[in-house]
């Protein structure tokens, strides 16, 4: 049986949310991570000593962050070029990435939901980011990988954004009927919530702080040169339009069976 995990990881959308936010993971069949990346990211990206337990590119570019860890910005630096080579070492390894219009996002649909347990929460653009990021890794996986017969999505546990994506994963499947493609549900498998500690994660972390500084244009040369390893892999780059956004929330809000995400 031909089962692929997808990790992934998201990105702000800078000050008052009104940049645009990115959701981003690589794709492989699961055994290439459990016995080619895990195993090489422990000795070469973890290991040390000192040995680190996390991952995060934010804390290995800051001082503070690297005093965390037991180690200097150098250290820290060698730490991220060792991650591009496992990566690089890993042709399977295929990034996927989910962006949009968070100010757009902001300003249309302000108001909070009101979720199946009846809390009620802003509309983050965690959730339709996630949402357009998993039906991009199911129709990349469709066209690129036939053998395949079920897609995991691995994400980390990150307390309420986590329980709301974990809902919004059971309306796919009814999603794409309403969109018109309930066939790609057939290969969807669990949502798997994981600890900072999982090594595929930290491989999301590094492809999230580098496309979104891509974006930005605000890469050193050094990076820019390291993220090239990964911006010229073949991958899917799915750039959600503001009228796409808003097909997406209302086919997430006409959901049969799904969480009540009507406004209060």
């Amino acid at each position: 049986m031909a089962v692929f995990l997808a990790a992934s990881d998201e990105t702000n959308c800078g000050k008052y949310h009104e940049g645009t936010f990115f959701y981003c993971g690589f794709l492989a069949p699961e055994q290439d991570w459990a016995n080619i990346f895990e195993p090489m990211w422990d000795a070469r990206v973890l290991k040390g000593p000192p040995r680190m337990t996390e991952f995060h590119v934010t804390d290995l570019k800051s001082k503070h962050g690297c005093e965390k860890n037991g180690i200097d910005l150098n250290e820290a630096d060698l730490r991220i070029s060792e991650a591009f080579g496992v990566i690089s070492a890993i042709p399977s390894l295929t990034p996927i990435a989910c962006e949009l219009n968070g100010g757009h996002l902001r300003r249309v649909f302000d108001s909070e939901v009101k979720f199946s347990t009846g809390a009620h929460r802003q509309f983050e653009p965690d959730y339709l980011s996630f949402i357009g990021y998993v039906i991009g890794v199911l129709e990349h996986v469709r066209l690129s990988h036939p053998e395949a017969q079920k897609v995991n999505f691995l994400v980390e546990r990150n307390g309420e954004i986590t329980k709301r994506i974990q809902e919004f994963y059971g309306t796919i499947p009814a999603n794409l009927e309403l969109l018109g493609d309930s066939g790609l549900a057939k290969l969807m498998g669990e949502i798997i919530p994981e600890g900072k500690d999982c090594t595929p994660l930290h491989a999301a972390d590094l492809l999230c702080w580098y496309t979104r500084r891509a974006h930005l244009q605000t890469l050193e040369p050094k990076d820019l040169e390291r993220y090239s390893v990964i911006a010229k892999r073949k991958g899917a780059r799915i750039a959600l339009s503001d009228e796409q956004l808003e097909c997406l929330y209302s086919a997430c809000i006409e959901t049969a069976g799904g969480p009540d995400l009507t406004n209060p």
